[in-house]
């Protein structure tokens, strides 16, 4: 039978720690406790995985340099890349070392295909990936289109449901098979001759800003920052720093400082030698009103600081 691992998470943190080979930072956006859940088949050559969690999470990152990560969605709007809605009727690429900031709503299902690149190679050729890892922001774009997408992603998912569920009965010469077919999809899917752009490649503006404005809050998160300090950092004005978020993220900047700031405090909350108390904490972070800091941090996480910081400890 194929190898079959049922992960869990209850805290943002322990599920940022496992996004690799992704490098993911991984920010809580939606209030209530954390729950995520990953059900991982582990074939020879490729990993195949379901992935769901019960809040909005926004992710930030790139993909190592050896990996390919393909996904499929089974609803329209799954998630936001780099500012674009994915559904159903599209995949979402990452190609190495290529960055991105994506958004997924909560409850939403994503089904996973994680390939070395050698072994891509080994099915498509050196050529065909080379190709494909250089269209891939334009693939997640629309900018290129894969005209099999839908019928590609059904069975692709329909593999994966079938290999969870009827894990059990699956031989190892069966898995061999699964595997095979899904190398044989993806090649269908990526297939040179079958792929053409719809129309000219442009420069995607919102993007930048929004990777300059995260740059300067990791930078700064520990300093009181406002919307006007972060859009003149950007090189934009107030209003296309609101636009930019809204589009990329779907939420103001105003509410993303409040956020990072807040998931940042649970971060040193949980980690095995950070801060000794609360207090500590917030003034590190340079807190003005603690009492109104911990509110909100109740709404985001459905705990208080002290309550987070006091399993920490325990556990």
């Amino acid at each position: 039978m194929v190898k079959i691992r049922h992960l869990t998470y209850d805290s943002i943190e322990q599920y940022s720690l496992s996004c690799d080979p992704l490098n993911q930072v991984v920010c809580q956006l939606s209030r209530g406790e954390f729950k995520a859940s990953r059900y991982v088949l582990s074939f020879p050559k490729l990993e195949a995985s379901k992935e769901i969690t019960n809040n909005k999470v926004l992710y930030h990152g790139v993909c190592t340099s050896d990996y390919l990560y393909i996904a499929f969605f089974n609803r329209d709007d799954a998630i936001t890349v780099n500012g674009v809605k994915l559904g159903y009727d599209d995949v979402f690429i990452v190609a190495p070392n290529e960055e991105i900031v994506s958004v997924l709503p909560p409850g939403v299902e994503v089904f996973v295909l994680l390939i070395k690149k050698r072994y891509l190679v080994d099915v498509l050729g050196e050529e065909e990936v080379s190709h494909i890892i250089k269209l891939s922001s334009e693939i997640r774009n629309r900018k290129v289109i894969l005209p099999k997408i839908q019928l590609i992603s059904k069975r692709v998912i329909n593999i994966i449901e079938y290999s969870l569920r009827y894990n059990i009965f699956i031989s190892p010469e069966m898995s061999l098979l699964v595997q095979d077919y899904i190398f044989k999809n993806v090649k269908l899917l990526l297939n040179k001759s079958d792929i053409y752009t719809e129309s000219s490649l442009v420069y995607d503006k919102r993007f930048v800003i929004i990777l300059r404005a995260f740059a300067y809050i990791n930078l700064n998160i520990k300093s009181k920052l406002e919307v006007g300090d972060l859009a003149r950092n950007c090189f934009c004005s107030t209003r296309t720093l609101e636009y930019a978020f809204k589009k990329v993220l779907s939420i103001s900047p105003k509410q993303y400082l409040l956020m990072a700031r807040l998931n940042f405090a649970r971060f040193e909350f949980e980690r095995k030698f950070g801060s000794s108390s609360v207090g500590q904490t917030l003034n590190k972070l340079n807190i003005e009103n603690p009492g109104r800091f911990s509110g909100e941090y109740f709404e985001l996480f459905h705990e208080y600081p002290k309550d987070t910081l006091k399993r920490n400890k325990t556990e």
